[in-house]
C-alpha cells in the first residue's frame, strides 16, 4: 500500500468507514494522484484500483483508502475496477470467502459502480452546460 498526504475524497463507503477516490480521467490521475500513488501511467491505461494509506485532511491518524480509476468510462473498466475494489474492501473486513459472502460483495460492487458512474455522469452534464 502506497503512504502519502492526501486531503480529498470522494466518499465513504459507510456501512465499513472506508474512505474511497474516484478518478476519471488520466488527466485528473496526473493532477490529484500521481504523487500519492507513485505511478507513472501511459496513455494507453484504461483504469486500475490502488489500495492506499494516506493522512486524510481533519483525520489524525493515516487510513486505508480505496483509489478507483476509470479512464475509458467503459462498463467493462467500470465493472473490472470496482470489482477490485470490493474485493479489497471484502478482504479488509475479513471476508476471505467471497462465495459464502455473495449478497455483501454484489451489494457493494452495485454500490462502487453507481458512484463511478454517477461522477462520469456529473462530469458530462458540465461540460454540457
Amino acid at each position: 500500500m502506497g503512504k502519502s498526504k492526501y486531503d480529498k475524497i470522494d466518499g465513504i463507503i459507510d456501512i465499513y468507514e472506508i474512505p474511497y477516490m474516484i478518478c476519471t480521467s488520466i488527466d485528473e490521475f496526473m493532477e490529484r494522484y500521481q504523487e500519492v500513488v507513485g505511478l507513472e501511467l501511459d496513455k494507453s491505461t484504461s483504469g486500475l484500483c490502488k489500495e492506499l494509506s494516506v493522512k486524510i485532511k481533519g483525520i489524525s491518524d493515516e487510513c486505508y483508502c480505496l483509489l478507483i480509476c476509470v479512464f475509458d468510462h467503459s462498463p467493462n473498466t467500470i465493472s473490472h475496477e470496482c470489482g477490485h475494489a470490493a474485493l479489497s474492501v471484502m478482504e479488509r473486513i475479513g471476508e476471505f470467502d467471497v462465495i459464502s459472502s455473495q449478497e455483501p460483495f454484489c451489494y457493494l460492487l452495485g454500490y462502487l459502480v453507481d458512484k463511478v458512474i454517477d461522477k462520469i455522469d456529473k462530469e458530462s452534464l458540465l461540460r454540457i452546460s
